[in-house]
């Protein structure tokens, strides 16, 4: 990881030689058909077209609610609270207003509690359950330090996991805080292969998809950051610039956003200045928490192109090393962007081209390759 090591690069030199690794992409899924879609906009896209005016919506937290259970673990004021397409609620078998649901919520969501909430519209009911297991700020607060404690270890495998949560008992309430904390962490283990690991490679994705989803219930920091490193490495790039707008991987983010959603002309060009002194961000929480090669590609993000002129093969030579296919687009971008700026025209369309019609970067690499010389539009 970032100030930790956990071993990847003592084994895993670069031949050339390595066939690609192709991991599945997560999917999200419509609680109301089953259809699913591969990103959160497509799958609200839908849900707004196909299923219009019709499924009634609870959100709480700024989360949609779906069919299954939802774990709360901050306790609701009633505006955290919000209704859709409804015009009849039950809560816990009795019927109430439903103006009066989010004060009611609010109420419950004090003491440890399942609630059953059925919205109705025009016939058409949806049943919702929230469990709220309220997490004491001792208790988060327990977790993190903990976790700070593993850290200054400075290497990350199975026995640091293993110390992390021996003293699972004491977390209490955050238990479910701890337990987001280590899928992230034995997904990075099988992410870089290492030794000890229990998980195939491709079972990282399980992993970080149920470190994002648990985290999601606590807005901490620690939480934040992790849940924008899973976005930031399934190329989420907004959602994982906005998770945590002020840290390392945060701006990394916002970059690759200003590049593959650019509507310029030529956009391999400097947008803006980024700092690469770590003073200049408010939180460097993310250090401790990259797997090598997201740490990588970070430190490169986070500096002015031409001061990567020099950096070029080494770049190459890590998008030959075996990796994720979500890092490789990364790289990919990267190395069109530069390869251009130095003039280099048939190495920027080549990169542009491996992932021309890969989802998400199409504009970015049509765009780069209509502006390279003799291109034209």
């Amino acid at each position: 990881m970032g100030f930790w090591q956990t071993g990847y690069w003592e084994f895993h030199e670069p031949t050339g030689i390595h066939p690609p690794v192709v991991v599945e992409p997560p999917r999200f899924f419509c609680d109301d058909c089953g259809k699913s879609f591969p990103s959160r906009d497509e799958l609200a896209d839908h849900r707004f077209e196909d299923h219009p005016l019709l499924t009634p919506v609870l959100v709480v937290q700024g989360r949609e609610i779906g069919k299954n259970r939802v774990q709360v673990s901050r306790t609701l004021r009633p505006s955290d609270v919000r209704t859709g397409d409804c015009d009849s609620a039950r809560l816990n078998d009795h019927d109430i207003p439903v103006p009066d649901l989010p004060t009611r919520l609010a109420a419950l969501s004090r003491d440890s509690n399942v609630c059953r909430i059925v919205l109705e519209n025009d016939g058409v009911e949806k049943t919702f359950e929230l469990e709220f297991r309220i997490a004491s700020m001792d208790d988060l607060e327990s977790v993190e330090t903990r976790f700070r404690d593993i850290a200054r270890g400075g290497r990350l495998d199975m026995k640091t996991i293993d110390d992390f949560i021996e003293p699972k008992s004491q977390f209490g309430t955050a238990i479910g805080y701890c337990d987001g904390i280590c899928a992230y962490l034995y997904g990075i283990l099988a992410k870089e292969g290492r030794s000890g690991s229990r998980l195939n490679y491709g079972g990282y994705v399980q992993k970080f998809n149920r470190a994002a989803e648990t985290l999601k219930a606590y807005d901490r920091p620690l939480a934040r950051t992790i849940g924008s490193l899973i976005e930031f490495h399934f190329n989420h790039f907004g959602e994982s610039g906005n998770l945590a707008p002020r840290t390392r991987v945060g701006m990394a983010a916002r970059r690759y956003c200003n590049w593959i959603h650019s509507d310029r002309t030529a956009p391999h060009r400097e947008a803006e200045h980024l700092p690469a002194d770590s003073a200049a961000f408010t939180d460097d929480l993310d250090r401790q928490l990259t797997d090598e090669t997201t740490e990588r590609i970070i430190r490169w993000l986070l500096r002015p192109m031409r001061e990567l002129f020099g950096q070029v093969k080494d770049i190459e030579l890590l998008l030959k090393n075996g990796l994720a296919e979500y890092d490789k687009a990364k790289l990919h971008v990267l190395l069109g962007n530069l390869h251009a700026l130095l003039g280099n025209g048939q190495s920027a369309r080549s990169h542009a081209n491996a992932i021309q019609n890969l989802l998400g970067f199409g504009t970015w690499a049509t765009t780069l390759i209509e502006c390279l010389p003799g291109e034209g539009r």
